[in-house]
Order: structure tokens, then C-alpha cells, then sequence
């Protein structure tokens, strides 16, 4: 430990030896890394300050040297009685704990759109279907005879659609007079044009229902899955007096499937 005494004197000297090399109008401490540099003020407040600071105008810079003179060697003096040993020093108290690292930036990759919920289905318990035979284990034969039972099972109580493919139509034509526009020659023919009015209905239990006009004369009808098409018939008087044509009307529900049919006939009139 430094004496009080010593580093008081070598403050003073310090001091004394700054005014006298710095004068009254030199503030700076010139960089000397070896000294301790601090700024005094008039009134006896001390700063320690860099070796490049520039003190104030009110303040004179005062250094001292880090490691003190080595003095002479003194005299050898007679060797003194062993002292006790001291008693062991109080423990420390234990370091601060180092703060937390920084949390590391979150991933930039976007999350996925939240698929729609499908809606719920109609859950009914069908009857217990026969026992199938024991397949081997992973023989994808079994397993599409047990989709089978199921589907069968579930058959029993799904019931078939209800279909009507509309009331029998009998429709006078309309005559269409026969002749030639330069070098393009017609017949005379006649049409009748009417709207089918097909009707169909589901238990819902399976798939959507599904509908459809069939036949050899659905080419005729402007939207084959409209239940309430268009149709236009047309003959020419020259090779018949009417015509027939049937529709039938087709619906699936996935698993059933049920028909009904229309027959319309147009006359000349």
C-alpha cells in the first residue's frame, strides 16, 4: 500500500513541477502515458482527466508519476522476530452473474394460410356388417373387400334419390315454309320448342347429388345438366307428320343411381 504521506508529497511535487514547466498559460498535458493527469480548480476540486486533455482556463493540470522513484537502499537492519500469522480474511461475496446473451432473430420463413374448415358431416350408425374372412396382414385385397362391406353396410341405409323426369308432353309444331335463296334450296319442315321439367332429390348421406339428361336426343338439349333444358325439335313434312323423342333423367348420389324418363311428341300442325 502506498503511504498517504509519500503520495501527498508526490502530488505537491507533481504540482509544483507542473506550474513551473506548464507557466500560467500551457493547459495541456502533452499525451504522456506514464503519469496520471488530472485538472485542479481554484477552489481545490480535482478531475482525473486523459494525457491529451486541455484543462479549462480556470484549471491548472496537475501529473504524477504511476510508479513512484525507487529510493536508496537503506541500511540493513537486524532481522526482527517472526510475527504471528494473521487470521484468514472474511470471503468475498461471489461475483454478479453475466448478463443473458441477446435472443437470436426469428426465422423469416411465412406460415401457411389456415386451411377452411369442412363442414360436418351426417353421422349415422349403420348395422353391424358380417364378419369378413381373416386375410393376410397387408394384403390389399382384404382391405377392398372390407371397403366393400362397409359401403354395403352403409348402403342399407342410404337411401336411393327421388326422381321424376316431368309429365309426357304432346306439342303441335310450328311450319316452316320451304324454299330457295339463290342457289340454296330447303324443304319445308316444322319444330316445336318446349322445356323439360325434371325434378330430383337426396338424403344428403352420401355425395352431392348429381344430375344429367341421357338418351340418343340430350345432343338437342341446350344444357344437358339443367333440369328445366331447352329442347327444339325438328322434322321436314316431306318424310314424316311428327316426332318422338325420350329423355331420361339420371341421378347419383354417389352410390345409387335412379332414372326416369320423358317422352314428348310434336305434331304438324
Amino acid at each position: 500500500m502506498i503511504n498517504k504521506t509519500i503520495l501527498v508529497g508526490l502530488v505537491a511535487i507533481s504540482f509544483v513541477a507542473g506550474s513551473i514547466m506548464t507557466g500560467t498559460l500551457v493547459y495541456a498535458h502533452g499525451g504522456n502515458l506514464s503519469f496520471i493527469h488530472a485538472c485542479v480548480s481554484k477552489d481545490g476540486q480535482m478531475r482525473i482527466v486523459g494525457a491529451s486533455t486541455t484543462c479549462k482556463s480556470s484549471e491548472k493540470p496537475l501529473d504524477w508519476n504511476i510508479a513512484g522513484i525507487a529510493g536508496s537502499n537503506g541500511a540493513t537492519g537486524s532481522t526482527g522476530n517472526t510475527g504471528s500469522t494473521g487470521s484468514t480474511g472474511a470471503t468475498g461475496e461471489n461475483g454478479k452473474d453475466g448478463t443473458n446473451g441477446a435472443t437470436g432473430a426469428t426465422g423469416t420463413g411465412a406460415a401457411g394460410n389456415t386451411g377452411a374448415t369442412g363442414s360436418t358431416g351426417i353421422g349415422i350408425t349403420g348395422p353391424t356388417g358380417p364378419t369378413g374372412e381373416q386375410g393376410t396382414s397387408g394384403d390389399i385385397a382384404d382391405l377392398k373387400l372390407r371397403i366393400d362391406a362397409l359401403e354395403n353396410a352403409f348402403a342399407l341405409i342410404n337411401k336411393d334419390p327421388i326422381v321424376d323426369a316431368g309429365v309426357d308432353q304432346t306439342l303441335t309444331g310450328v311450319i316452316h315454309p320451304g324454299g330457295c335463296f339463290g342457289p340454296i334450296c330447303v324443304q319445308e319442315s316444322f319444330s316445336c320448342t318446349t322445356n323439360l321439367a325434371g325434378v330430383a332429390s337426396d338424403d344428403g348421406l352420401r355425395q352431392p347429388l348429381t344430375t344429367t339428361w341421357l338418351g340418343p336426343y340430350a345432343s338437342l338439349l341446350a344444357d344437358p345438366l339443367d333440369l328445366n333444358s331447352a329442347v327444339n325439335l325438328l322434322a321436314f313434312t316431306a318424310s314424316t307428320s311428327s316426332i318422338s323423342a325420350d329423355f331420361e333423367l339420371e341421378a347419383n348420389d354417389g352410390h345409387n343411381i335412379v332414372t326416369d324418363t320423358v317422352h314428348i311428341d310434336c305434331l304438324k300442325p
